[in-house]
């Protein structure tokens, strides 16, 4: 298994009934401010990268945002 596939299942198990109840309470509706949030951040980590050449932001901003998206393809999976 590799690590995408570790990823998909932890939101998977965070989403089981037995999972965490605000990750199972999510909907597209829902997670629709936060993901918008999580992409205009990744967007400051790129003028911070551009800036400084430092990439540390950016990778946890896109980490973020690849949680945001993951989220996304279980609920539309279900």
């Amino acid at each position: 298994m590799d690590r995408f596939d570790e990823f998909y299942k932890v939101i998977k198990r965070l989403r089981a009934k037995d999972g965490c109840p605000w990750d199972r309470e999510q909907t597209h509706a829902t997670l629709k401010a936060p993901c918008m949030e999580e992409a205009a951040e990744v967007i400051c980590g790129i003028n911070i990268y551009e800036e400084t050449g430092c990439c540390d932001n950016l990778k946890e901003e896109l980490g973020d945002l690849l949680l945001q998206v993951m989220m996304h393809a279980v609920i539309a999976e279900e």
